[in-house]
């Protein structure tokens, strides 16, 4: 259904709420692209690549020293695991 207006101001008015609407949705546009544009800069990738790769690295170094520290150390012997001396 067709709104009915009595005046010319009244068609004024609602003329200059949907501008302003018009210009809201604008400048919401404008945002969220500038918000998308900024997410797509290598820089954030970058970020986001090293992150991961830290941890990467970190698990393979953690993964070496415990290879490395398991060979290396000496076996327990059965008397020091059931707690029996020969004092």
């Amino acid at each position: 259904m067709a709104k009915q207006y009595s005046s010319f101001s009244e068609i004024d008015h609602h003329l200059r709420i949907l501008s302003l609407k018009r210009e809201i949705d604008r400048e919401s546009i404008k945002l969220h692209f500038n918000h998308v544009k900024s997410n797509f800069y290598p820089t954030q990738w970058v970020g986001g690549l090293s992150g991961t790769l830290k941890n990467i690295l970190l698990a393979l170094a953690i993964k070496k020293l415990s290879l490395l520290f398991r060979g290396t150390r000496p076996a327990i012997s059965d008397k020091q695991i059931t707690g029996s001396s020969s004092r």
